[in-house]
């Protein structure tokens, strides 16, 4: 199964906007948006077909036999959908025939878009892909680079899995600790999926943490923990934050307060930074 939507299609930035549906629940709609060239003659042709390249590779990575098959994100058009939109009132007249032609309201709004530019001089090609919460949100990653003009093309499937592996990575690995308000910890461990409960170990001079997370979502939720070392132990409760960066790791920020056991004045209020950085497939 290709997961190319063909109903899913959407219009570049400054055209009309037109009637959208998001997504299903639980599922990423990825658009290809505008590509542009500059630079030597026929640098405008090689920087569009950088997208098309990256549209096709996405495709075949989601499709049932690919990398990325349990991936729940689908690839929308954006360049073309008025035409499609066309087609759609056209089949609304009386000359189709109403069990076969296409349901109107059915266009699949973007969740994310991904949009790239090229310049090409003396051979050398220098280029930047983003991709954006959406048509006009935060960058969630981006590329940049310089490659040999024969070689633009082939950068496709890195770029696309890369693209892929932030939006259904295979998990993340964590590593951070205390910015400020107490004693260092160094928290480290891995992360299967932030919608999910999930744990990381931390340790101190002479003790060990355990931190507990509970989402209230991907971006926020819940954390406890307790400690021991030195002859005593403790427990601790805050929140937390999950918010991707333009490297495509996740920072994770979490402030809590925690309280040696048994020790009166002992609590302390504590922010701790871990950088969630994803596992390739």
């Amino acid at each position: 199964m290709v997961r190319l939507s063909v109903l899913a299609l959407s219009v570049s930035v400054s055209a009309p906007v037109l009637a959208q549906v998001p997504a299903p629940e639980g599922t990423t709609a990825i658009a290809i948006g505008e590509f542009t060239g500059t630079g030597d003659p026929g640098s405008d042709v090689l920087g569009a077909s950088l997208g098309e390249i990256l549209l096709v590779d996405a495709v075949q990575m989601l499709d049932t036999n690919g990398a990325f098959a349990d991936c729940p994100a689908i690839v929308v058009e954006w360049k073309r959908r008025r035409d499609v939109q066309a087609e759609i009132d056209l089949q609304q007249g009386e000359a189709f025939d109403p069990a076969t032609r296409v349901t109107p309201g059915q266009l699949i709004a973007p969740s994310v878009m991904i949009t790239g530019a090229t310049s090409i001089e003396g051979g050398l090609a220098s280029y930047v892909v983003e991709m954006r919460s959406h048509p006009d949100g935060q960058v969630i990653k981006s590329f940049t680079g310089t490659t040999a003009e024969a070689a633009i093309r082939d950068l496709g499937p890195e770029i696309a899995r890369q693209l892929l592996d932030t939006l259904c990575p295979k998990g993340w690995t964590a590593k951070g600790g205390t910015v400020g308000g107490g004693p260092g910890v160094d928290i480290t461990g891995s992360v299967a999926a932030l919608e999910v409960p999930f744990e990381l170990s931390g340790t101190f001079q002479g003790g060990t943490v355990l931190f507990s997370y509970s989402p209230t979502d991907t971006a926020s939720g819940r954390v406890s923990y307790t400690f021991s070392g030195s002859g005593v132990t403790g427990t601790g409760t805050g929140s937390y934050t999950a918010t991707p960066q333009p490297d495509g790791t996740v920072r994770l920020e979490q402030t809590t307060t925690g309280c040696v056991d048994g020790i009166a004045n002992s609590c302390r209020t504590v922010t701790d930074v871990v950088t969630l950085t994803p596992e390739s497939r």
